[in-house]
């Protein structure tokens, strides 16, 4: 007659032998062989977007989405820099005591003083014609001291190099060396917002200038090395896949952004740049030579 012990072991008079005990239950994400619905879509998706070519594709829509930021805004900062250099006046008061008769050769001296760009001469009646247009009602109040009280004056414009030190400009080149001048007036603020416009827009042309120059170098080093181990055409159809992956994700960058600012057109014109070609030109083939450019690193690693 068999007997079992409390450890599970059988015995009886012609075999004796151990019951194997059950294996203890999985334990939640530990060995799971089949994974759920989500984790089976994640792994597929994984799978297809990180191959080669699409990976290219998304390095350069973003890298080439913020370059075409910068190259908007640069442009942004080039108009602005236009209205205020159209907008900016600076005013030299005509000495009472000058006749009419001087007013030509007057002219001509400040026209010929260094970093003067234009010289306009408004009259009396000028003078008040503008303020007529501007403020009916101020025009009326004007008229009420009997005489046109209003200054002749001229109206000129300097290059930036006059802006950038104004008032020592101003006090060097004109009040002290041209007479018949008794006063100058000007936005002070006009001018530091038009040399802060121009900084701007002078420095978003450098981060565009240094990124190519840098994609090109990049180009070059890797090439370079490249071209010691593998020939020109090593897996030419691959190569040409990411070079249009790097062109495409360049263009769609492109496409974003415009579809994005493109209703400023229609909202608010004055602000509207459209796109320089030959810029965008050079973005399309940036995108195809850095395309090659990680092909080819990624095959010599």
């Amino acid at each position: 007659m068999a007997e079992i012990s409390g450890t599970g072991r059988k015995e009886n008079s012609e075999a004796v032998y151990y019951q194997a005990a059950p294996p203890p239950p999985p334990v939640a994400g530990e060995g799971a062989s089949c994974p759920g619905p989500r984790g089976r879509f994640f792994k597929g998706l994984t799978r297809v977007v990180l191959r080669g070519h699409r990976v290219m594709f998304l390095l350069s829509l973003c890298l080439f989405l913020l370059a075409q930021t910068v190259l908007f805004f640069r442009g942004q900062a080039k108009l602005i820099t236009a209205m205020l250099k159209d907008d900016l006046k600076i005013l030299l008061i005509v000495d009472d005591n000058v006749p009419d008769s001087r007013i030509k050769s007057l002219e001509s001296k400040l026209f010929a003083r260094d970093h003067v760009t234009y010289v306009k001469f408004v009259s009396r009646d000028e003078s008040f014609a503008l303020v007529q247009r501007q403020d009916p009602e101020l025009a009326q109040t004007v008229l009420t001291f009997g005489q046109n009280p209003m200054p002749r004056y001229f109206s000129i414009k300097a290059d930036d190099t006059a802006l950038s030190n104004i008032g020592m400009w101003m006090q060097s080149a004109i009040m002290g060396r041209v007479e018949g001048i008794s006063g100058v007036s000007y936005n002070p603020d006009a001018v530091y917002a038009l040399l802060q416009a121009e900084f701007y827009s002078g420095l978003l042309s450098m981060v565009i200038a240094i990124t190519a120059i840098a994609i090109i170098l990049l180009a070059f080093f890797v090439e370079l090395s490249a071209a010691k181990h593998l020939p020109l055409d090593y897996k030419f159809g691959q190569a040409v896949s990411w070079m249009l992956s790097g062109f495409l994700g360049a263009i769609s960058a492109w496409a974003i952004l415009w579809v994005m600012v493109y209703p400023m057109k229609h909202l608010s014109p004055m602000w509207w740049s459209a796109p320089v070609l030959w810029r965008q030109a050079g973005m399309l083939a940036c995108g195809a030579v850095l395309g090659w450019t990680m092909f080819r690193w990624k095959e010599t690693r």
